[in-house]
């Protein structure tokens, strides 16, 4: 008996055992761990864009316009920065690469738009807020570990040299990534 008794247990421990896993990959997908999925994601997004060539995961850059200009493609979901925080953020790691050896002409930081703050935004339709930052300017952003991170509110008063950089001077659109590349899209509807 106490073998039959036992099955019924066993089964709901191995089902439980299934729902914490997906429930510990849900949480890190709505915290943002970076990942490699999520790198090709902005990697692949921008070589849509700009009807580049994606690059090879070790090249020194990502994405190689027509022209020649070579881009460093960064992604970042919303984060929370702790639990008991309501303000969001986006986090990009190793800008200038994890050696400091990333050879690029421009870094494009695309950032998952965070709907309270959709109407501040440059391109408040973009489900995405894109930041196109000149190689020259990136280490003057580059905190000390080697990242970049920032709230995602545009209108929040007070320090932060590289949010400031970013929101006033680097944040671009769509259009103006087409403009800036010399790329055309096929419709204002484009699915990107």
């Amino acid at each position: 008996m106490k073998d039959q008794s036992k099955t019924p247990l066993l089964q709901r421990i191995a089902e439980l055992e299934v729902e914490n896993s997906a429930l510990i990959a849900r949480i890190d997908v709505l915290e943002g761990i970076p990942s490699l999925r999520s790198g090709i994601r902005g990697e692949s997004l921008v070589a849509t864009l700009v009807h580049g060539r994606m690059t090879i995961h070790t090249a020194p850059h990502d994405v190689v316009v027509a022209n020649g200009i070579k881009l460093e493609v960064k992604f970042s979901r919303l984060n929370t920065p702790n639990q008991i925080s309501k303000s969001q953020r986006w986090s990009w790691n190793h800008p200038m690469g994890q050696k400091l050896g990333k050879d690029f002409d421009r870094l494009l930081l695309i950032g998952e738009a965070d709907p309270r703050y959709k109407l501040s935004y440059k391109d408040p339709d973009s489900p995405y807020v894109i930041f196109d930052v000149p190689r020259d300017r990136v280490a003057a952003m580059n905190q000390n570990d080697n990242h970049i991170s920032i709230t995602t509110n545009p209108n929040r008063s007070g320090r932060g040299t590289s949010r400031i950089l970013l929101f006033r001077h680097f944040q671009t659109t769509l259009k103006e990534l087409e403009q800036r590349y010399g790329i055309t899209r096929k419709s204002k509807d484009h699915e990107y």
